[in-house]
């Protein structure tokens, strides 16, 4: 096979690739256009040839980038994905993938097309427009398309991924808001006397690390409280069909332990939950669940969010409201000017799944190993873990530091020694 160049004018070129021919005896040809200035034409001459002699070549299909994701989607991404990980990304490629590159053909696809197609979603870049999408939501667009032109060229549809020439927008880690365990203990005292019912659940979630899908999963089959252990087998999904139960993330079962008090709260629960059972008889929706809705069915994770955010919101303004009487009656040092200073810090930023994170900060700010702390958490490594929670470990370099200098310090002393006594 060889391949050649024609000029279109106009900044277009066109090259043809010559397949031999079919039975026949028709001539077998690929049409690959092309748009830029001639030295980069020349180039992906260069490479197309290169490709064909290396026998990376692939035969355009007549496909297009919107009738091949769509292919994507449905053959490949929804066995692969939980059903709400597919509804993100079925939503992304049909509200903004398609709509922007889906008339290019699947084999002219270019990394400036995509890059483009960024930089006009972006409502910071020098292309954005009004209505643009932030950095980590466009960063999270590209990693889908990412995945789906692999997919491609797994399939022999694309000799490469074009998307590894893209350089994706930069985006910074999310501020975690975790508690320190003084802060813990008083949001923890100001929700059992004033939302009583997201008690529990806090406490578990700050005691165990649990996301609030798992949380919201467990069944008192998967809680063994004379051993203090939880098992985490599953996790609760909000999707367009509703309410579903899936395997937790990166598929893995795991056992949590959990501390005496969190036990006994459960067994009272427990108690308090078989009498409501049986008050309500058949009217209750028994699926063993520890934190069902009212009526025993499971709970929407948007639910609890919600109610924990209202919470957040109404607790917020009583502690502004109260610093700002304190402060006109010239209490403003008081401790109860410090307390009410110190909710309305914390509270505003505060997200249920920064449960998560002050459990993990805090086990490892105590020094817990952080092999025992990336389990309970269910990460997949505990490098994934490091680098998620190890700015939380600021002294840990210093120490680590001293440590080595008195080490060879001490290895000095005694060589020193050795020397004197020759």
């Amino acid at each position: 096979m060889r391949v050649s160049m024609r000029d279109r004018k106009n900044g277009s070129f066109q090259f043809v690739v010559s397949r031999g021919f079919d039975p026949s005896g028709k001539r077998l040809r690929d049409y690959v256009e092309f748009r830029g200035t001639r030295t980069e034409a020349k180039k992906m001459h260069t490479k197309l040839q290169s490709e064909i002699d290396r026998g990376l070549y692939v035969t355009p299909a007549h496909y297009t980038v919107a009738e091949y994701l769509e292919e994507w989607l449905a053959v490949s991404c929804r066995s692969k994905v939980s059903a709400r990980t597919y509804e993100r990304y079925e939503a992304i490629v049909r509200r903004h993938l398609i709509p922007a590159l889906g008339s290019v053909r699947l084999q002219e696809l270019t990394p400036l097309q995509i890059e483009r197609y960024y930089g006009a979603e972006l409502d910071h870049g020098r292309l954005a427009g009004p209505g643009g999408l932030s950095a980590p939501t466009v960063l999270y667009h590209h990693r889908v398309l990412h995945s789906a032109l692999e997919w491609a060229t797994r399939k022999g549809l694309l000799a490469r991924n074009v998307a590894d020439n893209v350089d994706p927008p930069r985006t910074v880690r999310p501020e975690m808001h975790a508690l320190d365990e003084d802060q813990t203990a008083t949001l923890l005292d100001l929700i059992v006397s004033t939302r009583p019912d997201l008690y529990l659940p806090a406490l578990v979630a700050v005691s165990t690390g649990m996301r609030r899908g798992e949380l919201l999963a467990l069944r008192w089959s998967d809680a063994d409280l004379d051993s203090l252990t939880v098992t985490v087998g599953r996790s609760l999904q909000e999707t367009r069909d509703g309410l579903t139960f899936k395997e937790p993330k990166n598929g893995r079962t795991r056992s949590v332990g959990i501390d005496a008090e969190v036990a006994r709260e459960l067994k009272a629960r427990r108690k308090a939950q078989s009498e409501r059972r049986l008050s309500l008889g058949v009217a209750y929706q028994d699926q063993g669940l520890i934190f069902p809705d009212v009526g025993g069915a499971p709970m929407s994770p948007h639910v609890l969010t919600r109610k924990f955010d209202r919470f957040r919101t109404k607790q917020t303004e009583e502690a502004v409201a109260l610093m700002d009487k304190l402060k006109k009656e010239g209490k403003a040092a008081s401790k109860e000017y410090v307390a009410a200073a110190a909710l309305a810090a914390v509270l505003p930023t505060f997200r249920w799944h920064d449960w998560r994170h002050s459990y993990a900060s805090q086990q490892l700010r105590a020094g817990e190993q952080v092999l025992v702390v990336s389990k309970a958490l269910g990460h997949a490594t505990t490098a994934f873990t490091m680098d998620v929670y190890g700015h939380v470990l600021p002294g840990e370099q210093t120490a680590a530091a001293a440590r080595h200098g008195e080490r060879i310090a001490a290895a000095r002393a005694r060589r020193q020694v050795a020397g004197a006594g020759k």
